[in-house]
């Protein structure tokens, strides 16, 4: 007899966006692509070898299947994409979002299927998500981003109550999307799920992050740069990337500063704290860096879509 959370699993459709990952995709989805129902891998116009891997996976695989995007229309939108192609089909009944350069832990999946199962029929429940530990790290347990307070035992499991769940590694039950929609395309690429997190936390609902379940994940590229004569690490992303991190988390605040006031203060510190990091330390970008800064924030101020 199968486990509730084997039963969970076998009624799970895994949603992948890639880009440009190239052949280090498989070292990712060996790890969990013969969990699920069904894997959706939804490529957003790569213009490297990574259409033509996802390709040999397909074909390899009967389980996964393969939509080719002819130009990036952002995470956001690729995610909604695969989702509603999932939901096509009445057998799912969650949604399991990864990111193309994650990877779930040992026993992990069934931790976290195990107590989707526990809490299939409480309506209270919204995004269920995994720890994540970044890959080569050796902390023993990192604390979980925006936690309502620390670990408690729920059917017999470690959770974290939480505001804002990381998207990959997050288990999404059908009704969900049925009662709130899908994810802000507007968004393109950052604050998709924290977005999606604070709507159903505002809404009443409780997002847990299961402690046990672990998620291997990479959180970006660090950089070393000497300043003053003292090495500092910075977390860099692109000019591009920079915009978006910018003008979506001015969205962000507007949208929630009235329910959320102290996420809002907290997060607008950090970003502010990350921004002026960056644009000190960074000298070979610091001009793309400052355009793209201020470009979101007038973005970000008069509510206007990218100028991409």
């Amino acid at each position: 007899m199968q486990s509730k959370g084997a039963e969970v699993l076998a009624t799970t459709t895994a949603v992948v966006v890639t880009f440009n990952i190239g052949e280090r995709f498989n070292h990712y989805i060996d790890g969990y692509r013969d969990n699920f129902k069904r894997v959706i891998i939804i490529d957003n116009g790569s213009s490297d070898s990574t259409p033509a891997i996802l390709g040999k996976l397909q074909s390899e695989h009967a389980n996964i299947s393969v939509i080719l995007l002819e130009r990036n229309v952002g995470l956001a939108s690729a995610q909604n994409i695969a989702m509603r192609k999932a939901l096509e089909d009445a057998g799912t009944a969650f949604i399991f979002l990864m990111d193309h350069d994650s990877c779930p832990g040992t026993e992990s999946l069934g931790i976290l299927a195990d107590f989707a199962a526990a809490t299939r029929d409480d309506q209270t429940i919204g995004l269920l998500g995994m720890l994540p530990v970044e890959e080569g790290s050796t902390d023993a347990e990192p604390k979980v981003t925006d936690a309502l307070s620390g670990p408690v035992l729920r059917h017999g499991v470690r959770v974290t109550p939480a505001v804002t769940i990381m998207a990959s590694g997050t288990l999404i039950r059908r009704s969900i999307f049925d009662r709130f929609g899908f994810f802000d395309d507007r968004l393109f690429i950052d604050d998709i799920d924290h977005d999606y997190s604070m709507k159903l936390h505002c809404a009443g609902l409780h997002n847990f992050v299961v402690n046990d379940a672990v998620l291997i994940h990479n959180l970006g590229e660090r950089i070393e740069i000497d300043f003053l004569g003292k090495v500092r690490r910075i977390t860099w992303h692109s000019p591009f990337r920079r915009y978006y991190i910018i003008r979506n988390a001015i969205w962000m605040w507007r949208r929630y500063f009235w329910n959320l006031p102290r996420y809002t203060v907290m997060d607008a510190y950090q970003i502010l704290k990350d921004t002026a990091k960056v644009l000190i330390l960074d000298k070979k970008h610091r001009q793309a860096n400052a355009r793209a800064v201020l470009n979101g924030l007038k973005d970000g101020i008069f509510s206007r879509l990218a100028r991409h």
